[in-house]
């Protein structure tokens, strides 16, 4: 514990002197631990959570691992928490998503925090299968999808935690769409979105 109390000193000074001369740094320190069961796993989840951090990434030794690609071998774990918020619109897809939807825009029932929403199906932002038994085939635009149908709906998002966007208004970390409200008719305002 020392040392690695140390390792994590000596980053954090070098990156502010790095930070001094105006120049980007992203150097970190990845502490590993060994577990041989997972209450301990949910011991060391909970320490992190109290300090601020994002979560943990845990990984099965035993599993084979591969660079760079999603494995079973590999599983995050994150404190997401969820809120309901009000559609007010949409940003327009680009690359496979031309013409469809490609975040949805919400906001709080006070108005006070505005946020795009990620994490749609591709039926939810307008496509569908070319053909519906060869995904090979890639997805089309569905001619019945109209771009404004979440607008003015209730949608559950989940989200890391509450923070502030570049010019200081509160806003979501990490928000994704989990579903659309039918039994819910207003959105959370601000003061009740949990941290």
């Amino acid at each position: 514990i020392q040392g690695l109390q140390y390792c994590s000193d000596f980053i954090n000074n070098y990156n502010k002197w790095i930070r001094s001369k105006n120049l980007d740094t992203n150097l970190i320190l990845i502490h590993n631990e060994f577990f041989e069961d997972l209450d301990s796993v949910y011991d060391l989840y909970y320490r992190v959570l109290e300090k601020g951090m994002e979560g943990l990434v845990v990984k099965n030794l035993n599993a084979k691992i591969y660079h760079g690609t999603s494995t079973e071998g590999i599983i995050k774990l994150k404190d997401f928490k969820d809120t309901d918020l009000k559609v007010i619109g949409f940003e327009l897809g680009t690359g496979k998503y031309t013409g469809g939807i490609g975040s949805l825009i919400c906001m709080t029932e006070c108005g006070r925090m505005t946020v795009n929403i990620a994490g749609l199906t591709d039926k939810q932002r307008g496509f569908i299968r070319i053909d519906s038994n060869d995904s090979a085939k890639g997805l089309m635009l569905d001619p019945e999808h109209s771009n404004d149908k979440f607008n003015n709906k209730i949608v559950t998002v989940k989200y890391n935690k509450l923070s502030t966007d570049k010019t200081g208004k509160p806003s979501l970390s990490l928000p994704s769409i989990m579903e659309e409200r039918t039994d819910v008719t207003r959105a959370q305002v601000s003061h009740e979105i949990k941290k």
